[in-house]
């Protein structure tokens, strides 16, 4: 167990090493966005390797079962709307501290889909979700939830997007333990963030955001519908949070890479 924490904080780190070293360089915008690319490449090809080497039995598994996708679809909505409502919460408690708030990009849907949407949905899920899921769901799934989770969050280095960070993490990396693949937490990390993206560039500009959350909200009503139709499904695959046997294991290491994460949150703030 031990030496899969290790190797995943050694890949994470890699990662930020590298998507810093992307930040660095983006004055020149090409050489920046493959270098961005590269951070998100390079700890999945050593993954790779380690796992054809014969340093870990994990296996490499995308695709879920057709009821893995079924059982993902409710999750969409409510998952939008609980970040919403966090960031919203967030964005508030800052202002009354004077914090700087996140500002959102200059609205190209192209442009703002690819960087914002695509390539953070597809790459971030490889990194924190799908690597814990090969090195450490063997072993503890809890764990395997918790350490993502954390990961996850404060690599992001920023209190704005903490707090949201560590509820979608925990949700997406338990719905990827419990299909046993990525697909579904890349599904509804994309949809997170495409709907962000309108948010901020059609929907409030456009006077539109009130419609926008009353359909919202009857499409939640039809999550909670499915999800009480197929309770006993749910329950079954997320069984292993009631498994006694599966005790949450946090290694000294991660203070590490969480250690970073703070000081990078803290930072931002002065």
């Amino acid at each position: 167990m031990k030496k899969a924490v290790y190797t995943v904080v050694f890949l994470d780190c890699i990662y930020i090493a590298v998507a810093s070293l992307a930040t660095l360089l983006s004055f020149i915008p090409y050489l920046s966005l493959a270098v961005r690319y590269a951070a998100f490449l390079i700890p999945i090809v050593i993954l790779i390797f380690l796992i054809k080497g014969g340093e870990y039995d994990g296996k490499i598994n995308l695709l879920p079962d057709r009821e893995g996708l079924l059982l993902t679809l409710p999750f969409a909505v409510p998952s939008v709307l609980l970040v919403m409502g966090i960031s919203f919460l967030t964005s508030l408690l800052m202002s009354l501290f004077n914090a700087p708030v996140q500002t959102p990009p200059s609205f190209d849907f192209f442009g703002a889909f690819t960087l914002h949407a695509l390539l953070p949905a597809v790459g971030e899920e490889l990194i924190f979700r799908f690597i814990p899921l090969v090195l450490l769901a063997p072993h503890s799934k809890k764990s395997a939830v918790v350490i993502s989770t954390l990961l996850f969050a404060f690599v992001h280095g920023d209190p704005y997007q903490i707090p949201y960070a560590i509820v979608a993490g925990a949700v997406y990396m338990a719905l990827t333990v419990a299909t046993d693949s990525v697909i579904p937490s890349i599904i509804l990390h994309l949809f997170n963030n495409t709907v962000a993206i309108l948010w901020q560039g059609v929907l409030v500009p456009g006077g539109l955001w009130s419609y926008a959350l009353c359909v919202m909200g009857v499409l939640l009503l039809v999550s909670a519908i499915a999800v009480w139709l197929m309770r006993g499904k749910y329950k079954s695959r997320f069984s292993f949070f009631a498994d006694k046997t599966d005790r949450v294991e946090l290694p000294v290491i991660l203070i590490a890479p969480i250690g970073i994460g703070i000081i990078l949150a803290f930072t931002s703030m002065l």
